[in-house]
């Protein structure tokens, strides 16, 4: 073991880039120390310390400075490691200064010694080490190396320069930093000696750990967002059902200042090893959207950690020696938030056991509209109770119009009614159990599917399709079935079916506004040199003007048919289109307009705010006839008096109840920035007023510079009876 010749003297940090702003690329600022960092004996020589072998020897004072004892004996390299533990440096253990320079020379040692020296051949690892360094910074071999010394004190800039970057660096990949550490000095010196400039005066100069220069603004993270978003966080009882979580993100990772044409940040990825086994799944929904959900019971008590990330994208210019000018990953900037799932606290839980057995229960029912139904759940397992305080269960909610519980006690609970309305899989049931003391704990159960008992109609006598072109109902932006964004502006789709080559032709193209969707002269036949693609051919039947076409997916045959009822609104002619798709036993139903004409189509592109926007949306009756439902819809520019939140938004939809509304349609809204889509944090609420029933969108963010788009979107079991809704507003600055 080596005693240090000097024991009992205070050891300052000339410590730098501790900070991104001290990232510059002109002389040096005033650099700060590592302030309240861990002093310790690295006996590994692997800058990393093991509790158990290397303990805390004493930490720094809010100058950075400390002392040793005279005992104090060092085995390895003299370490700090900074709170967090994002940086360590080291020194040899006979130097009294501990820098970013003073660390290359400890890698450059550790890089040669694979085996225990003796002090004459560690003198020898330390000199060749220091002529290495020396050589790259360009610093002279003197008898007292300027590696070692204190030279913020001494006004040297050059090295002060060369610190910060070689700080920053590692800070960012202290792996690749170790063995590109030569490269990446020689660089940092360079640029310490030569100055040189980004394009874009936001953007500041670094060095990568490959040691290739760059120019960005590091993405930061918006602290009072994350503080605000790990206090939403929900902290689930183990063993209940979790209701789920959704918020967004934007604006939590800061990257206005990442500019230019190819310069900017990759969407938003998520790491959470341990969540998963809970039975929670965390996910990322349109690149901004925090998703937590659940199928099954809460499990795996304590705390989880959800870690986001960004990758920050950079003009890299390569090294000195062999530039370039790529636009590419530079850094990845995360945050980490913590889940905590409560453990059982001897309270009344879900059995777990008995809960499963209920669901698959459930699972068994058979609903249909209009059918009666009665059904007796066995509820006397279902809740624990340790400390025998339950006192009895409740009826909390049921997602399904028409059913109820008249008959529950402690230990049973009747379900009975007759279903209004078709709904989806998935509706809720919750059944709390309550203690003595009023407390309660809920089991959230899933229900089955209420069968529609309506059926696509047979229409004797269609609208002739062929030979027309026609345009379907425009959108503001494209995205894919899993809601991954394709493009921005309005989607200009156009249909012709050719009757001279029974062949479907369609036009789609994303452009910047509805003006530019072309128009085509009587006689026009559709080809790719007008920009249409043949999507094969079609059978037309006789009198009902049904068309099906066949498409083939990866082996597989796609049944598609089209048939459409002539329809006026305000006067002016339209189809409304029957579409459905087959695959084996599945098909699905949809129901949209298809335009004869460009000129009056405007209800669903942009509107200014403080417009309400009345428009009339397809659907057929009990007699399959096509009729009109009045919508109206508004966002205005500031919140109502009486109103909540810090925006607001309405659809009317007139002459319907919210029972019949929300059973058709699943409202929800989202807005686009650029063309790239974002979840709008919204509380919903429905209220019938008079004949009308106003669904209200309430947000506590206020309105975004961006396209808010108010969608109705039409649930599965009423896809071939009602058409969407949607309405788009303007709210982008110029």
């Amino acid at each position: 073991m080596i005693k240090k010749r000097i024991l009992s003297i205070t050891i300052l940090f000339a410590l730098t880039g501790c900070n991104d702003d001290l990232l510059l690329d002109t002389a040096h600022q005033t650099v700060p120390a590592m302030p309240n960092s861990i002093i310790f004996d690295d006996i590994n020589h692997n800058g990393l310390q093991d509790i158990d072998s290397e303990p805390t020897l004493t930490t720094t004072d809010a100058k950075g400075r400390f002392r040793l004892s005279t005992t104090t004996t060092l085995q390895g390299d003299l370490a700090v490691k900074s709170q967090g533990g994002i940086l360590v440096l080291r020194t040899p253990n006979d130097e009294k200064i501990i820098s970013s320079l003073t660390d290359l020379v400890v890698i450059e040692m550790n890089k040669e010694r694979n085996q225990a020296r003796t002090a004459k051949e560690e003198v020898i690892l330390k000199q060749n080490a220091i002529n290495k360094v020396g050589s790259e910074l360009g610093i002279a071999n003197t008898e007292k190396s300027p590696l070692f010394s204190h030279f913020i004190n001494e006004q040297n800039n050059e090295l002060t320069d060369t610190a910060e970057y070689l700080t920053a660096t590692k800070i960012s990949d202290p792996i690749a930093y170790e063995k590109n550490s030569l490269l990446i000095a020689s660089t940092a010196s360079q640029l310490a000696n030569n100055p040189i400039k980004c394009s874009i005066t936001e953007q500041t100069l670094s060095i990568t750990a490959e040691g290739e220069i760059v120019c960005n603004a590091p993405i930061t993270i918006n602290s009072s967002l994350a503080a605000h978003l790990q206090q939403s966080l929900p902290s689930p009882m183990q063993g209940t059902a979790f209701e789920g979580f959704d918020a967004s993100l934007f604006d939590l990772f800061n990257n206005d200042n990442d500019l230019g044409s190819n310069s900017n940040s990759s969407p938003i990825t998520l790491y959470s090893p341990t969540l998963s086994a809970t039975g929670i799944t965390a996910s990322i929904l349109w690149g901004s959207n925090l998703k937590l959900s659940s199928t099954n019971l809460v499990s795996g008590g304590g705390t989880h950690l959800i870690t986001l990330m960004m990758d920050d994208i950079g003009l890299n210019l390569g090294t000195l020696d062999n530039p370039k000018s790529n636009y590419e990953k530079v850094s990845t900037t995360s945050v980490t938030f913590e889940f905590t799932i409560l453990e059982d606290d001897n309270n009344i839980s879900i059995n777990v056991e008995s809960y499963a057995r209920l669901q698959n229960t459930i699972d068994q029912w058979q609903l249909s509209v209009e059918e009666p139904f009665s059904a007796t759940l066995a509820l006397d397992s279902l809740f624990n109770d340790p400390t025998d305080t339950f006192s009895h269960v409740e009826l909390k909610h049921i997602d399904i119009h028409g059913l109820d519980s008249f008959d529950q006690n402690t230990s049973s609970m009747t379900i009975e009614g007759t279903p209004l309305y078709a709904a989806e899989a998935g509706k809720a049931l919750i059944i709390s159990g309550v203690d003595k003391q009023g407390e309660h704990v809920d089991a959230i159960f899933s229900l089955p599917e209420v069968k529609s008992n309506y059926l696509p109609p047979e229409i004797e006598y269609g609208a002739n399709l062929e030979d027309r072109f026609i345009y379907i109902k425009p959108i503001e932006s494209l995205r894919d079935d899993s809601g991954n964004h394709l493009g921005s502006g309005v989607v200009c789709e156009i249909r012709y079916f050719n009757s001279l080559d029974s062949s479907l032709y369609s036009y789609a193209r994303i452009l910047e506004s509805y003006s530019e969707c072309p128009v085509f002269p009587d006689g026009t036949i559709p080809s790719e040199s007008n920009g249409f693609e043949n999507y094969g051919q079609y059978t037309r039947e006789q009198p009902s003007n049904r068309i099906t076409f066949e498409l083939e997916e990866d082996g597989e045959f796609m049944t598609i048919t089209y048939q459409a009822q002539e329809i006026s609104t305000n006067g002016e002619p339209h189809l409304l289109m029957h579409n459905s798709e087959s695959m084996g036993n599945e098909s699905m139903y949809s129901l949209n307009t298809g335009y004869l004409s460009t000129e009056i189509i405007n209800s669903v592109l942009v509107n200014p705010l403080d417009t309400d926007i009345n428009s009339q949306v397809s659907f057929l009756d009990d007699d399959a006839q096509p009729q009109q439902l009045s919508v109206t819809a508004s966002i205005p520019s500031r919140v109502p008096a009486g109103e909540t939140g810090s925006a607001d938004a309405n659809l009317i939809l007139h002459n319907m109840t919210c029972d019949q509304a929300t059973s058709i349609y699943s409202f929800t809204a989202d807005y686009s920035i650029a063309g790239n889509p974002m979840m709008w944090d919204l509380d919903t609420t429905y209220e019938d007023k008079g004949d009308d029933c106003n669904v209200d969108f309430s947000s506590q963010s206020r309105l975004s510079s961006a396209i808010h788009t108010l969608y109705g979107e039409v649930n599965t079991p009423y896809a071939a009876k009602y058409e969407e809704i949607s309405f788009s507003f303007n709210n982008l600055k110029d």
